[in-house]
């Protein structure tokens, strides 16, 4: 899905979050399941996947997420995801 810039990150609301509720809802009114999700905000792949492994490990205690990717892929993107990937063309 892509946004008008208004919507994107780099501003912080009121409630500390980086995504406008009126973002939030017009996500929610495009896919019929949110609830238990995480919404993932990027400006790149490379900043999507910085959020995905944010989004996964957040509420891990000492343990790690593993991230599956599929090549195509830029070395940066594995750099910044090791110890965090996992993918069958490693």
């Amino acid at each position: 899905m892509q946004l008008a810039g208004w919507h994107r990150m780099s501003y912080e609301y009121g409630d500390g979050s980086l995504i406008s509720e009126e973002s939030k809802a017009l996500i929610r009114n495009v896919y019929a399941i949110t609830e238990g999700k995480y919404i993932i905000f990027g400006a790149g792949a490379t900043h999507l996947l910085n959020a995905v492994v944010h989004a996964l490990s957040s509420n891990a205690s000492s343990s790690l997420e593993e991230v599956v990717t599929s090549f195509p892929y830029y070395p940066v993107k594995l750099n910044i995801t090791v110890p965090y990937i996992t993918s069958k063309e490693l």
